[in-house]
C-alpha cells in the first residue's frame, strides 16, 4: 500500500471546488444552489467522490505552462502528507490535501507519466515540444515547488482501466474513510496523523 511501500506510489490529491464542475452546465448549478441540492457539495469529500463515480481523473491546464492538460502527482510519500500541508498564499489554497487517489508508480511510468523537470527561462527555452508539458518554473523563491516532487500524465486517466490493486483511495478521516468505502471499488485508507515509523507503517497496511 502507500504507507508501506510509499516509492511505489503516485499520490494526486484532490480540494474542495468552486463553481460548476468542469463538464456542468453553470445554469444547472446555480439552480442547484438555489434550491438548496445536496449535489452543490463542493467540498473535498464531494470532489473525491464524484471521482470515484466517474471513474476518472480529468487533466487540467491550470497553471501549466504551455496550456498543456495534464494530471498531477506527487512522490511525496503520504505518511508526511499531514506534516507538509500548508497554505500558499499565491495559490489560494493548500498543498497537500488529506484527500485523493493513489496510484502505483509503475502503472502510472507505463501510462506516460514523468517527473517534473523544474527550471528557469533557459531551461524551458532548451527544451521540445514533448519536454515542455512537465516543465515547472521554479520562480524567485526557491525550494518548495522542488519539494512538491510532482509527476505528470498529459491527458486524462481513466481509473477504471488500471488494475484493481493499482489505485488506493486517501481520505481524512476515519468516518470519511467508512464513506467513500461503501462507494469505492478500491480500498480506502486514512492519511496518517504524523510520520510514522516503518514498523507501523507496515503493521498497518492493507
Amino acid at each position: 500500500s502507500p504507507l508501506s511501500h510509499p516509492a511505489d506510489w503516485l499520490l494526486h490529491w484532490t480540494r474542495s471546488t468552486i463553481g460548476s464542475w468542469p463538464d456542468q452546465d453553470e445554469q444547472e448549478f446555480n439552480d442547484e444552489l438555489i434550491l438548496g441540492c445536496r449535489s452543490a457539495d463542493r467540498s473535498a469529500l464531494a470532489t473525491l467522490l464524484r471521482i470515484l463515480s466517474a471513474g476518472c481523473l480529468r487533466a487540467s491546464s491550470e497553471a501549466i505552462r504551455g496550456g498543456f492538460t495534464v494530471v498531477s502527482f506527487t512522490a511525496v510519500p503520504l505518511h508526511e502528507f499531514r506534516r507538509r500541508r500548508s497554505y500558499r498564499k499565491h495559490r489560494r489554497r493548500y498543498d497537500f490535501e488529506p484527500w485523493g487517489i493513489a496510484v502505483r508508480r509503475d502503472v502510472m511510468a507505463a501510462a506516460g507519466a514523468r517527473p517534473v523537470r523544474y527550471g528557469d527561462e533557459e531551461i524551458w527555452q532548451s527544451m521540445t515540444e514533448t519536454e515542455r508539458p512537465f516543465f515547472q518554473n521554479t520562480g524567485t523563491v526557491s525550494g518548495w515547488i522542488e519539494d512538491e516532487h510532482e509527476w505528470r500524465l498529459i491527458n486524462s486517466l481513466q481509473l477504471l482501466e488500471l488494475p484493481a490493486a493499482a489505485v488506493v483511495v486517501f481520505v481524512d478521516t476515519e468516518a470519511a474513510r467508512e464513506i467513500v468505502q461503501a462507494q469505492s471499488m478500491w480500498p480506502v485508507i486514512v492519511v496518517p496523523e504524523s510520520a510514522m515509523p516503518e514498523a507501523l507503517l507496515t503493521e498497518g497496511a492493507i
